[in-house]
């Protein structure tokens, strides 16, 4: 869904192909299109970058994802170290283990991601009354 709407454009066009490969593992053995291959694609590292960054942000989200329970961000990080290598690139992964690159992501998915879900709301409301 999200290819063929980006594909539409020609301003998102470049950012189509991201939304195919975002949720293709690492390993190329779960996860899709199956029919899908990192070889050879030269923005692979970008794909798995958005890989890791959606992982995060749907688990750690107690707002905008209401369909399934939030994880803490302690808890993502095992999941990512414990998925390194088959989900994530591994490579990735280690960056984690930077307790400023921790310290950071952690306050851009709580303090920050609050505050811009309240900025959009007020901003917004108006139309939903």
């Amino acid at each position: 869904m999200g290819y063929e709407l980006l594909s539409k454009w020609d301003s998102t066009r470049p950012y189509a192909e991201a939304a195919l490969y975002h949720h293709l593992w690492y390993d190329e053995k779960g996860g899709y299109p199956r029919e899908y291959t990192y070889k050879g694609n030269d923005n692979a590292i970008l794909y798995q970058i958005l890989t890791c960054a959606d992982c995060l942000d749907a688990a750690t989200d107690s707002v905008g994802r209401a369909y399934s329970s939030c994880k803490n961000f302690a808890d993502m990080l095992a999941d990512l170290h414990c998925n390194a290598g088959r989900m994530f690139n591994p490579d990735l992964v280690q960056l984690f283990d930077s307790e400023q690159l921790q310290q950071e992501a952690g306050r851009l998915i709580t303090v920050e991601r609050e505050q811009l879900y309240r900025e959009v709301f007020c901003k917004n409301v108006e139309l939903v009354l």
